[in-house]
């Protein structure tokens, strides 16, 4: 049955491809096969592998440019080498910048005990001497910041060191006179006023030394070698929570037992540190690890 069905298609088509053959035959008309065979236009031969070839060369030329490039650069980037910081320097920065922010903060605290006990019924004075502090160093802070950075590196640490010693101790000073001495009214609101202003240049000449150490002074010593970098910023972090959580308390306790010792130990780790800040931060200055690239830290900061 089903190949009875097949039987009358496969003649069909036979008959078909005859028909076209006799047809082609008579009028000179190319066969459908000599068509797809013979008479079909050629595709124009393409040579096989050029393009990859063009390709390749291309690639290949523009990898030589890029290593080109890259040689360049890396040539600059070696121009600085990595900066090995000596044991020696890196103590001697970080005793300068203990001593500036043990201070501080035993001075920041001490203030309060020691205007306590010579205003012992008035909370006022502490509010007025802990407000001019921070509006002189909001205030300031931009003339303070445009002078470091076009004055001399050494130059604004010493100034810096200075001012917070000096007026640190004068204060300590003046704390003990009022204390210790019976003044009146007048004299004891004058000498008041002088303390808010040393206060007012100690918290300039602090903030001014944590700038330029801090910010400046470690990132060309360290120019170059950011694992140095990294680790020296996180020894001075260390110090500053160090001084932050401990300097109050010391006082407290010194303060806790007598107030005019507490003064006499302030007044005396002001003047004791400042001789060791100055010498330690000449010393770092003076090695000829903190000169690199022609950019040593006796320069400005950059702006002319």
């Amino acid at each position: 049955m089903h190949a009875g069905a097949i039987v009358p298609t496969t003649a069909a088509g036979s008959g078909r491809a005859e028909l076209t053959a006799i047809q082609a035959e008579e009028y000179g008309t190319p066969s459908i096969r000599e068509l797809s065979t013979k008479d079909r236009p050629a595709r124009p031969v393409e040579p096989v592998g050029e393009d990859d070839d063009i390709l390749a060369l291309n690639v290949a030329r523009l990898s030589r440019d890029g290593a080109d490039i890259a040689e360049g650069v890396g040539g600059q980037e070696h121009d600085v080498s990595p900066v090995d910081i000596s044991k020696s320097l890196a103590i001697r920065l970080y005793a300068s910048h203990f001593l500036s922010t043990w201070n501080s903060r035993l001075f920041e605290a001490a203030v309060v005990y020691f205007l306590a006990s010579i205003f012992p019924d008035n909370l006022l004075p502490i509010s007025v001497y802990a407000l001019a502090r921070n509006v002189a160093a909001i205030v300031l802070t931009v003339p303070v910041g445009t002078w470091i950075d076009r004055a001399n590196r050494l130059t604004i640490v010493r100034a810096s060191i200075l001012g917070q010693r000096i007026s640190a101790a004068a204060s300590c000073g003046l704390f003990w006179v009022m204390l210790e001495r019976h003044l009146g009214t007048v004299a004891l609101d004058s000498l008041f006023a002088v303390t808010v202003v040393l206060a007012c240049v100690e918290k300039l000449s602090a903030g001014m030394n944590m700038i330029s150490i801090e910010r400046d002074w470690v990132v060309i010593i360290t120019e170059g070698n950011e694992t140095a970098r990294r680790s020296m910023n996180a020894r001075m972090r260390r110090i500053d929570l160090f001084c932050k959580l401990l300097g109050p308390l010391t006082v407290a306790l010194v303060a806790a037992a007598s107030v005019p010792v507490a003064v006499y130990s302030t007044l005396s780790m002001n003047l004791a540190s400042v001789l060791v800040e100055y010498l330690c931060i000449e010393t770092v200055c003076s090695s000829k690890t903190t000169s690199l690239l022609g950019l040593s830290i006796e320069e400005p900061l950059g702006i002319p």
